[in-house]
């Protein structure tokens, strides 16, 4: 638990404490009716804010660890398997283009194959590659927009609620 968190929890008890109860002739002389008003818009507040914690964690925490977990980790694996079979279509073209004249058809009809082979393996895997990175770019684009626009949303409405809640206790406050 960060400090920020421990300066919104609030112990209430002592104030419930001094104020007494409602009815008791020493709770109403300290204030006690206007105190219990003031303690219970102050736990309001506080499941407010537990609200917006709760709203912020899953919508932009939850979203971060997905990106990070799942989308990079498929990038990099994509990545991966693009760097080997470039390296495959590499090799299989450097032993097509040093065949000799008088190399025997078979042969070079078994290395054409192969040559053919792990190029279609470099072009998918190009493919995969392509998709994986331009599926992050949108997912940064589009959908991080979406996360932060309903993380301002959920900030506007756990201020919206403390104003209203607030406003209410105006003519106790003053």
């Amino acid at each position: 638990m960060n400090l920020s968190t421990n300066l919104f929890r609030l112990d209430l008890s002592s104030p419930e404490a001094f104020g007494g109860g409602y009815d008791g002739p020493v709770s109403v002389s300290v204030g006690g009716p206007i105190i219990s008003k003031f303690i219970t818009a102050l736990r309001e507040l506080a499941t407010f804010k537990e609200l917006l914690r709760s709203r912020v964690e899953c919508v932009l925490i939850d979203w971060l660890s997905e990106f990070i977990n799942i989308d990079m980790q498929n990038a990099k694996e994509s990545r991966r398997r693009f760097d080997k079979s470039m390296q495959l279509y590499d090799q299989s073209r450097e032993k097509f283009v040093s065949l000799k004249k008088n190399t025997p058809e078979d042969i070079v009809a078994e290395l054409e194959e192969g040559l053919q082979n792990s190029k279609s393996s470099f072009e998918k895997s190009h493919f995969n590659l392509v998709h994986s990175l331009m599926n992050i770019e949108v997912k940064k684009k589009y959908e991080f927009l979406e996360s932060i626009s309903a993380i301002m949303d959920a900030h506007l409405r756990y201020f919206k609620l403390g104003y209203d809640l607030l406003s209410q206790m105006e003519p106790y406050i003053h």
